[in-house]
């Protein structure tokens, strides 16, 4: 009985210290994960709470049953299962402790840093994985670590960069990890510090930025130095010639490899309606060759908006094709055939480009790039734009040196048929006068002689009229006094003066006016002299026998003269220039025509200075000319005839009664002038200064003063001054005759108070009929 109390008490005492250790160890283990496994531990602790269980049921069974030995044997198992678990738990407590010391260090650690066992689950984390990863402890531990990394940390390197974390709410951020393996009690572990690099992955992002930044600059300078000296070169080349087209050859070739596989320059003709090659250059001189034979392009008269090269003309824009695909030249096919589609080396990108310079287009250049390699941009068509807009006035300052040259050559040869023409009618007179003089001419002879000196001096004065007519078109000075004006009187007129031409080289001249044309506003005058200049070039270049018609007709708002020939007609080199200044068809020492070549220059002037425009137009040399001239219609009047007044012949008593005073320090003049005077009934003398004049004057008052203006000593101004200082002005007319014919010569002798202005030479009639109207009027006013 004795040994069943000591074996039940030693039974109770064992329980109880066992578990009091087992529920401290769980206590332990409950409050503080450690990722120890508890696998044993909790089979060792289902094994004592069945024991314990099967104890205490026992114990009550034995209330109805007694027996002692079932309830001491039980007990006995129920306290060996509690020492076992009680002296299980003991090892497992330093793990515990060690464990919970390598926490508290991993939470000291500035990185996040986990243990993963070989499974991949997580064991152990620390308060800075927490943090970044948004995590609690107990969220984390027997997790996969896939779920913060999704690189597998098992397979992973010493140290990895690339790779990147996953945090709570998903977001990912980049970041480096270091990994180490470590062997524990509990079996091998991996250790994985993970740091967050996002500031510095900025930083180095920025200082990539930045170094790319840099280094697109440095390409950027690079190619802007490029370009520069491309251009610096282009400009060297261009500047290297003052020739017009191989000024723009230079542009195909200085362009080439820099800017294009192949260049085409091309400038407009024939008045911009064609485009002909100029220039063609390509590395491969076969290819190069077969561009430069292009035949000329023929602009079209409208623009169906297909055509790129005829959109670059009309619009003086460039236009970039960054690919050109074989669509585009087939809807393209007559610009695809010019820019070198069909020559071997069809263009992958295009830029064309109008050549611009002082506000006219002279042409294209088109850059193309065959290999397909590159493909242009909008920086290589600024650069494009900047040689054609250097090639363009580099040719053009070429193309007005020419001229200027062309020009100073004509002034020269100009001046060589001046002098020629001047003295041709010199000649004559002068012979002719020196006979007269001698006496001994027959009198048919010296009918003769006289005509020839009429018509000589008649020329010489035309000369000077269109010398003077050419200075007042230069100072823009020409004017002109517009009223309706019928052409058919006009048109008869001209036809009439210049019959005896006709007739003299058998030239038959035909007239054709519509009937009832309206009349225009035109100076009748300048009208006539237009007429007469064409009609009697035609005349002159017209051989013997040929023909000459004289059209007018109405053609729409505009009245339409045409005078044709079956002359000489005009070379195509010739008839651009036929209307400038001092230019002749011939004007060697060998030309069959004489004249100045001022003619056609002052009829389109005149013409222009209208409103209107000429015309030249042949189809070749021998095969005669036609000039067209178009002038508004001014008005709706009929074409009557002209009621203009001609002067009469002189009448003996036109100017009887009247004392006129002749004043000139040119004694041939005076003489002449005092003369007419004279025949025309007046009581003319003659003053050869101003003081001689106002002598005379004093002695007796004249009824009129003709007065020369420039005079040695005094000259017109000082005369018409002293008059009026004597009073002789009041009654008195005065006219001034001189040889200075300026428009602003005119204007300050009327402003001084001369009543007229006459150039010489002078008609005698229009003298008479001019001093007799002025008297009239002036008697009337008083």
């Amino acid at each position: 009985m004795r040994q069943l109390l000591v074996l039940d008490l030693v039974s109770d005492l064992s329980i109880g210290l066992a578990c009091a250790a087992i529920a401290a160890a769980l206590l332990h283990f409950a409050r503080r994960p450690t990722g120890v496994p508890y696998a044993r531990v909790f089979v060792a602790f289902a094994g004592f709470v069945v024991a314990d269980g099967a104890t205490h049921l026992a114990a009550v069974w034995s209330l109805w049953q007694p027996s002692l030995w079932l309830a001491t044997a039980l007990k006995l198992t129920t306290a060996v299962a509690a020492v076992a678990v009680a002296l299980l738990l003991p090892p497992l407590a330093p793990k515990a402790l060690g464990l919970g010391a390598a926490g508290a260090l991993l939470d000291a650690a500035p990185d996040a840093m986990l243990l993963v066992d070989t499974n991949g689950a997580i064991r152990l984390v620390n308060a800075r994985a927490e943090a970044l990863f948004g995590y609690s402890r107990r969220e984390l531990l027997g997790r996969s670590a896939t779920m913060l990394l999704p690189d597998d940390v098992r397979a992973a390197r010493d140290v990895q960069r690339d790779v990147y974390g996953v945090r709570r709410d998903g977001s990912r951020f980049p970041a480096e990890i270091s990994v180490s393996a470590v062997d524990t009690d509990v079996g091998k572990l991996v250790t994985a510090v993970v740091r967050d690099v996002t500031d510095r992955r900025r930083l180095d992002d920025d200082e990539h930025t930045e170094r790319g930044r840099a280094e697109i600059a440095r390409a950027h300078a690079e190619e802007a130095g490029r370009r520069a000296s491309f251009l610096a070169e282009a400009s060297r080349v261009l500047a290297a010639s003052l020739d017009y087209e191989a000024t723009l050859r230079s542009v195909a070739r200085v362009a080439i490899p820099y800017l294009a596989d192949y260049v085409l320059v091309d400038v407009l003709e024939t008045h911009g309606r064609v485009l002909r090659r100029l220039a063609a250059a390509h590395t491969d001189p076969l290819i190069e060759e077969r561009l430069a034979s292009q035949r000329p392009l023929a602009r079209t008269s409208g623009s169906t908006g297909d055509g790129v090269l005829e959109a670059v003309i009309e619009r003086g824009e460039p236009t970039l094709v960054r690919d050109v695909s074989d669509e585009w030249l087939a809807t393209r096919v007559r610009d695809a055939e010019y820019l070198g589609a069909d020559s071997g080396t069809p263009p992958t990108s295009l830029m064309l480009v109008p050549l611009r310079a002082r506000g006219r287009t002279l042409g294209v250049v088109s850059f193309a790039v065959a290999n397909g390699k590159r493909r242009y941009t909008l920086a290589d068509l600024a650069l494009a734009e900047d040689l054609a807009q250097r090639a363009a006035l580099a040719a053009d300052n070429a193309r007005l040196y020419r001229e200027a040259q062309d020009a100073s050559r004509a002034k020269d040869e100009f001046l060589a048929v001046l002098s020629h023409e001047l003295r041709t009618p010199l000649t004559p007179v002068l012979g002719w006068v020196r006979m007269l003089r001698s006496g001994t001419l027959a009198p048919e002879a010296t009918e003769r002689a006289l005509d020839t000196v009429e018509r000589n001096t008649r020329l010489q004065a035309q000369l000077v009229e269109d010398l003077l007519d050419v200075s007042r078109i230069i100072a823009g000075k020409l004017s002109l006094d517009l009223r309706p004006v019928a052409l058919g009187p006009l048109v008869d007129a001209v036809i009439e003066s210049t019959a005896a031409s006709a007739v003299g080289k058998s030239i038959t001249v035909t007239r054709h006016v519509e009937p009832d044309l309206p009349r225009i506003e035109a100076d009748a005058n300048r009208l006539q002299q237009v007429l007469a200049n064409l009609l009697s070039n035609a005349v002159k270049f017209t051989p013997v026998g040929g023909r000459v018609d004289v059209a007018v007709r109405c053609a729409g708002d505009s009245m339409c003269l045409t005078v044709a020939d079956t002359g000489d007609g005009l070379a195509p080199e010739i008839a651009p220039y036929i209307f400038d200044r001092f230019r002749q068809a011939d004007s060697t020492i060998t030309r069959q025509h004489g004249g100045l070549g001022l003619g056609l220059s002052i009829v389109r002037h005149i013409v222009e200075g209208h409103g209107g425009s000429v015309q030249a137009t042949s189809e070749g040399v021998g095969r005669g000319t036609t000039f067209t001239v178009m002038l508004p219609i001014g008005g709706p009047l009929s074409d009557a005839p002209s009621t203009a007044r001609t002067p009469a012949s002189t009448a003996k008593d036109l100017l009887a009664g009247l004392r006129v005073l002749v004043v000139d320090d040119d004694p041939d003049t005076r003489e002449m002038v005092t003369v007419i005077l004279q025949r025309a009934g007046a009581d003319a003398a003659g003053a050869g200064s101003t003081d001689e004049a106002l002598r005379r004057a004093d002695e007796g008052a004249p009824d009129v003063v003709v007065s020369d203006l420039a005079m040695p000593a005094r000259d017109g101004y000082a005369l018409l001054r002293a008059l009026h200082a004597r009073g002789l002005a009041r009654s008195l007319v005065t006219i001034a005759l001189t040889a200075h014919a300026r428009r602003e010569d005119r204007e300050r002798a009327l402003g001084a108070g001369y009543d007229a202005y006459v150039t010489k030479p002078v008609e005698p009639a229009a003298l008479a009929a001019l001093v007799k109207e002025l008297v009239e009027k002036r008697r009337r006013s008083a």
